[in-house]
């Protein structure tokens, strides 16, 4: 019996997986990021606001950048006089809600679609 020989040129293998990565995240995350703001509290915007500066959305990170943004993601509280989809946790209830959607829109990207 003679052996399989598998050959694979894994560096441009790597190359092609980060193109797919740098092309794919950043459509990826801006969609995450409305969602989880979709639930985010909101009083004056400051919060919001702050995941819309403070985030990189080109590596995919997504962060709510004030002094208090960690209490009240856990917070149970939230007025809804102003967003009166505001909850606690929003990212959890935002993955909750559109986790089957992202999923849905990475396997149409990774493809080559459009969202």
């Amino acid at each position: 019996m003679t052996g399989i020989e598998v050959v694979t040129d894994l560096s441009a293998l790597k190359l092609r997986v980060k193109s797919d990565i740098d092309r794919i995240l950043p459509q990826l995350t801006e969609q995450i990021l409305k969602d989880c703001n979709y639930f985010c509290k909101q009083d004056q915007g400051d919060l919001i606001d702050s995941s819309l500066t403070a985030s990189d959305i080109q590596h995919g990170d997504i962060i709510w950048d004030t002094v208090y943004a960690a209490i009240q993601y856990y917070l149970p509280a939230a007025v809804k006089d102003v967003n009166p989809n505001a909850t606690a946790m929003w990212c959890h209830k935002a993955y909750d809600t559109y986790g089957d959607a992202w999923q849905t829109q990475l396997q149409k990207l990774v493809e080559g679609g459009t969202p």
